[in-house]
């Protein structure tokens, strides 16, 4: 029985490393086009990264995800779920929405074309995830937060003294009248006085 959960072991072992090998190389597979050997791909090699690069980007992250899920990575799992990026989970989703937006406006209202060296890409980059995430908080005061309060108060279940009420009143007290004791157990409620 033990080889089975270590030939498991080792297979989620591998689709880890292989997973992590694949996000690397996606990464920094890019650099080979720069320096020196600037503009050297051919087009073929362009689309190939563009097109083959995201989708190997998206089932390596959904190979540790299941790991994760499956419990084959336990310290992965749990540096992702700390409760210490809640924040930014329930800002991510409009920073995606909303770094589109970003960065058109920050090209849109530049007075000079775009120069490429390490820095400025580390500044722009910087600068953008800032505004991106800035813009997804004030999306999330204004609109995501009023909109979840009000489906809440909208779904929120009845009070428990209209719960009690409706089933005091329920064709259960009817049929036991005649005995004088409910079908219903107890709720813990203290009947009324005289």
């Amino acid at each position: 029985e033990t080889q089975p959960c270590e030939r498991r072991q080792l297979l989620a072992t591998s689709a880890a490393v292989a997973a992590v090998a694949i996000l690397c190389l996606v990464v920094f597979i890019p650099a080979t086009d720069f320096g020196k050997r600037k503009n050297s791909w051919n087009d073929f090699e362009s689309i190939l990264l563009l097109d083959v690069g995201r989708v190997a980007w998206a089932v390596a992250w959904a190979v540790i995800t299941v790991l994760c899920y499956y419990g084959y990575l336990p310290l992965t799992n749990a540096f992702l779920s700390h409760p210490g990026w809640t924040p930014f989970v329930r800002l991510t989703y409009g920073a995606y929405l909303l770094h589109p937006l970003v960065i058109k406006l920050a090209a849109g209202t530049s007075v000079q074309y775009y120069t490429f060296s390490g820095m400025e890409v580390c500044y722009r980059f910087i600068g953008n995830c800032l505004m991106a995430y800035a813009s997804a908080i004030g999306l999330w005061c204004l609109i995501e937060r009023p909109i979840m309060t009000l489906t809440t108060a909208g779904l929120k279940p009845r009070s428990i003294q209209q719960k009690i009420e409706s089933s005091n009143s329920g064709p259960a007290l009817e049929s036991a009248a005649g005995t004088g004791e409910s079908s219903e157990p107890s709720r813990g409620v203290l009947p009324s006085s005289p």
